[in-house]
This record gives structure tokens, sequence and C-alpha cells, in this order.
């Protein structure tokens, strides 16, 4: 029991650094370790700075019902973000995911979009969490918006 309780802990701890590493990147986007950049023809207005969009990141928490603290991180394959102007152009982003602790996927965010107001999208997300999404942004000129989506598959 005490073991279960230990590694509980650990997972619970793991994920709130998750979170606060995330809203980290969301907001210093010039240390995202992972800059992925979007269709320069999206959105209202012509680009005025190439350091404005969404930044942060996205995490699905538990794909696996046994987490493994002392397990490396490894490379591995999860949705794609989907963004869609309020014209109705869409942008799919192929993310970096990492699967930590054999059990919870990371995937850093950072796409350069130009000044207006989009929907954020998981795509494919088929757990039953993923009704929240998409997640509406406004982007301003020269400022990158936060962007956290945190995805409970329900196994725990």
């Amino acid at each position: 029991m005490r073991k279960i309780t230990v590694t509980l802990a650990t997972i619970l701890l793991a994920t709130f650094a998750l979170e606060i590493v995330g809203y980290s990147l969301a907001l210093t986007p010039s240390q995202t370790p992972t800059a992925l950049s979007a269709n320069p023809s999206l959105g209202p207005t012509p680009v005025v700075s190439r350091h404005q969009g969404v930044s942060g990141n996205a995490t699905i928490e538990f794909v696996s019902p046994l987490c493994f603290p002392g397990q490396p991180t490894v490379s591995t394959t999860g949705p794609s973000l989907v963004i869609t102007s309020v014209e109705g152009k869409i942008v799919v982003v192929s993310l970096s995911w990492s699967l930590i602790a054999g059990c919870i996927k990371f995937a850093p965010i950072q796409v350069s979009l130009n000044p207006g107001t989009y929907s954020v999208n998981l795509s494919p997300c088929t757990y039953a969490s993923c009704s929240v999404l998409p997640i509406t942004v406004n982007v301003q000129p020269r400022v990158y918006s936060p962007v956290v989506i945190t995805i409970h598959t329900g196994i725990f």
C-alpha cells in the first residue's frame, strides 16, 4: 500500500511540475525548445512580427495505467495541433510528443500566427475529456498567447 501511495505522490508531483514548466514555456517563448512554424498567410492581417502566435504545451495524462518514475523519457506519437482562424483557414501542426515515466505524453507548443482569433484543438483526440477542446485564443501583435492543454484519459 505504501509503495502505491509513493508512486501516486510521485506521479502527481511530476504532473504538477509539467504544468508549471508548460506555463513558464508559455510565458517565455524564446526559451521554448521546439519552435514550430505555421502558414504565414493564416490570419486576418499581414504579419508584422514573427514573434507572435501561441505558445505553451499539451499534456495527455495517464495513457497507461502504470507509471514508472525512473523510466527514461522517450519520443512518441500523439495528436496534431489543429488551428482554425475565424475566417475558417486551417493549419495542422505536428507536435514533438514525449512519453514521460511511461504514462504521460507531453508536447511543447509554439506556433507563429498573425494577430486574430483562433480555435486551437488536438486531432485526433479520442478521450472523453477532449470535450474541453477547442480552446479559443486571441493573438495580439508581438505577443505569444499562452495555450495549455491538459487531457485526463480517465485511466488511473
